[in-house]
C-alpha cells in the first residue's frame, strides 16, 4: 500500500506538469504595469486603444495592466513595494508632481526621449527627460444647480456663512490634485484660508470623484474638484455647473514616466 508521502510525491509531479502545460509562458505577450491615479474610465479607453493598436501592427501583444489608486495611494504602495523587492510598476501617471523629481533625484526614473517631446511645451518636461507632462487639468468650483441659484465667484466667497457646512473637497493626503490645489492656495493666501474654510464646516472625503458626486446628489450645495469631472458630469445630465474662480488659477499637471529597472522597457515606450 502507498506511504503518504509517496502519494504527495506522485500528485506534485502531476500538479507541475500542469502547471507547464496551462501555464506556459506566452511568448508573444507582454504585459506594462501602470499605476496612476487617472480616473478609471479615461484610463480604460486609453489601455482599449493602446492594445488595439499594438496587436494590429505587431506580432507581439502588449497588455496594458492598471493599478489605480489616488496619488497618496499609489506613492505608499510604491514605499512597500521598495522595501519588500522591489517596484512592479513599469510605468507611472499620477497628479503628484513633486514626487517625481524625489524619484528623479533616487535615480529610479528612466531617462529617454518620447516619441512625443516635440508637441511638449518644455515647462510641462523634465529637462533630463525623465518625465513629461501628459495631462493638464484646472482645479474649480462645483455647484447643483438645483440648489444654488448664485454660486461663489471667488475662493474667498466659501467663507461666506450662506455656505456653511454646505461645501465638501477632496483629501489632500488621498488626492495629490487636492495637494498641489492646498499648496497653490497657501502660497495665495496662507494657511488661514484653510482655518476659516474649516471654521465655516468645509467637508472633506475621500477623492475628487465623491466629492463631485455628493455636489450631484444634493448631499453638498458647492464643492471643491477637477474641472472636467464637472464637466462630465454636466453632459450626461447631472444638475451641476462649474466656476472658474476668478481670483486664483490652479492649474495641475500630471506627469508620466516609466523605472528605471523596468523589465519591460520597450513596450513602456510604446505608450508615451
Amino acid at each position: 500500500m502507498p506511504t503518504n508521502r509517496y502519494i504527495n510525491f506522485i500528485f506534485a509531479i502531476c500538479l507541475s506538469a500542469i502547471l507547464f502545460i496551462f501555464c506556459e509562458p506566452d511568448d508573444h505577450r507582454q504585459v506594462v504595469m501602470c499605476y496612476t491615479s487617472i480616473p478609471l474610465e479615461i484610463m480604460t479607453d486609453l489601455k482599449n486603444a493602446f492594445e488595439d493598436k499594438h496587436t494590429l501592427n505587431e506580432e507581439i501583444k502588449v497588455d496594458m495592466r492598471i493599478y489605480r489608486e489616488g496619488s497618496g495611494h499609489v506613492i505608499s504602495k510604491l514605499a512597500a513595494e521598495q522595501e519588500t523587492g522591489g517596484i512592479k510598476a513599469d510605468i507611472l501617471w499620477i497628479a503628484e508632481p513633486s514626487y517625481y523629481y524625489q524619484l528623479k533625484e533616487r535615480g529610479s526614473l528612466l531617462s529617454y526621449e518620447s516619441s512625443y517631446d516635440n508637441h511638449i511645451p518644455d515647462r510641462y518636461k523634465d529637462e533630463e527627460k525623465t518625465f513629461y507632462g501628459a495631462r493638464i487639468f484646472m482645479m474649480t468650483i462645483v455647484y447643483n444647480t438645483e440648489l444654488v441659484k448664485y454660486p461663489p465667484k471667488r475662493w474667498e466667497d466659501l467663507f461666506d456663512p450662506k455656505w456653511s457646512g454646505r461645501v465638501v473637497m477632496a483629501n489632500p493626503i488621498y488626492s495629490g490634485a487636492t495637494m498641489i490645489f492646498v499648496g497653490s492656495m497657501v502660497q495665495k493666501y496662507g494657511w488661514e484660508y484653510f482655518t476659516k474654510l474649516k471654521e465655516n464646516g468645509m467637508v472633506v472625503v475621500k477623492g475628487n470623484n465623491g466629492a463631485v458626486t455628493k455636489v450631484a446628489t444634493g448631499e453638498f450645495s458647492v464643492g471643491v474638484t477637477i474641472h472636467n469631472m464637472i464637466l462630465d458630469l454636466k453632459e450626461n445630465g447631472s444638475p451641476v455647473d462649474i466656476i472658474y474662480p476668478e481670483d486664483h488659477h490652479v492649474a495641475v499637471t500630471s506627469p508620466i514616466a516609466i523605472f528605471r529597472n523596468s523589465k519591460n522597457v520597450d513596450s513602456a515606450k510604446k505608450i508615451f
